[in-house]
Formats: structure tokens, C-alpha cells, sequence
């Protein structure tokens, strides 16, 4: 082959990779192709100060998963110094800073663009059914209780779930609620005790963390 004609390949196969890339931005990202389009998008930015202390230092934070309508298109972590491990599985994603020392306070940054994802899938698989919590005292006592008292006022599943977060919601009146959120000191807390009183009646639940987005924030 002629050393013109492989130029012309490589001009050929550029033209073709490019087609594809703008291809698979526009149909499957939603990018605009003309001057006059627009598309949604948001930016998500993370900033963590880190403080010294003895020893090795650790940082966490929870990254944007796979919603319902959303998807990450785009994401950068500026971490100068540090060492960053990111695990991911189908319903969570984490950073993970370390550093062996610190000498002073310093900033780790994230940054995520997100889009509007108009593919069908489903979000997860369906969770097992739980087995009954094996509680100590008086826990075991108060949620048994607590579902035989909600069983008798429901009608199915969805009506005992209802009611058992109406609960949570109002947990003042109800003394076994209270016992299960004495130290329940986090949303994500309350959620896993809520987890907890449902499977007392083998119902399965999927603890999930997301993002409220705002107009243009």
C-alpha cells in the first residue's frame, strides 16, 4: 500500500471515529447538534476541607448513582497529594481518600455533570426477602409489637409500609418506635431502623441516597 492511500485510511478511519463519538453524544447523551439547541444539564460540586491529625488521614463521600430520568455524563476529583480508590457497584459509589500524613488543612474537590437519561431500565433488581430480625431484649418484644398492631390496621403490603413510616414519622406517640430511633441520629439512620421494623414482617427494602436538584443549581 502506497503511503498516500494509508493516509487516506487514517484520514478515513479519523472521520469514522469521530462520526461515532458525535454520534453516541447526540442520541445517547442528548447533546445538541445545532446553534439553536439546548439541553439540560447540572453541575454537582463537592468541596471536603481535611484537617490534620495523628497519623494517617481518611476521607469518604458518596457519589451520584444511577437515578431514575439522570445520569453522570462527566466527573473530575482534584485531590493533589492524596491517594483516591473510587468503589462502585450497581446501587453505591464511593471515594475514598488516604493520605499517610498530613502536614496541614486541605481541599478535596469533586465535580459531576449530570444529564437528563431517557433510556428504559430498570434501576435495580428486586431485593430477597429478609428474614425476621433476631433482636435482644426489649428490642424483639417492641417489634413484635409494633407488626402485630400494624398488621391488624392494614389491608396489604403497601398499606403496612405506609403505616409503619407514618410511624416513624410520628414517633412520639408510639413507645416502640421510640425505643428503635433513641440513637437514630441520621436520615440514613431512621431509614435502616425503617428497614428494620419492616422486615419483621419479611418485607424486602432497598436503601437507596440521592440528590435534590434545583432549577439551574
Amino acid at each position: 500500500m502506497s503511503k498516500s492511500r494509508q493516509w487516506i485510511v487514517l484520514a478515513l478511519s479519523l472521520i469514522l471515529l469521530g462520526g461515532l463519538v458525535l454520534a453516541y453524544k447526540v442520541v445517547r447523551l442528548g447533546f445538541p447538534m445545532l446553534p439553536d439547541q439546548t439541553s439540560e444539564q447540572w453541575t454537582i460540586q463537592v468541596r471536603l476541607e481535611v484537617h490534620p491529625d495523628e497519623g494517617s488521614v481518611r476521607a469518604s463521600l458518596l457519589l451520584p448513582t444511577r437515578s431514575s430520568g439522570f445520569r453522570v455524563s462527566d466527573e473530575h476529583y482534584i485531590s493533589r497529594g492524596f491517594g483516591l480508590t473510587v468503589e462502585e457497584d450497581p446501587l453505591r459509589r464511593q471515594a475514598d481518600w488516604a493520605i499517610r500524613r498530613l502536614d496541614q488543612a486541605k481541599a478535596l474537590y469533586y465535580r459531576a455533570t449530570v444529564i437528563p437519561d431517557t433510556r428504559e431500565r430498570s434501576f435495580a433488581a428486586r431485593p430477597p426477602f429478609p428474614p425476621v430480625p433476631e433482636l435482644e431484649e426489649p428490642w424483639a418484644s417492641a417489634l413484635t409489637d409494633l407488626v402485630d398492631e400494624v398488621r391488624s390496621e392494614s389491608a396489604d403490603i403497601e398499606s403496612f409500609a405506609a403505616a409503619v413510616l407514618d410511624r416513624l414519622t410520628h414517633a412520639s406517640t408510639d413507645e416502640n418506635v421510640r425505643l428503635f430511633l433513641e440513637d437514630a441520629d441520621s436520615a440514613e439512620e431512621r431509614a435502616r431502623v425503617a428497614q428494620t421494623l419492616l422486615a419483621g414482617a419479611r418485607i424486602p427494602t432497598l436503601l437507596v441516597h440521592g440528590i435534590v436538584l434545583h432549577g439551574d443549581e
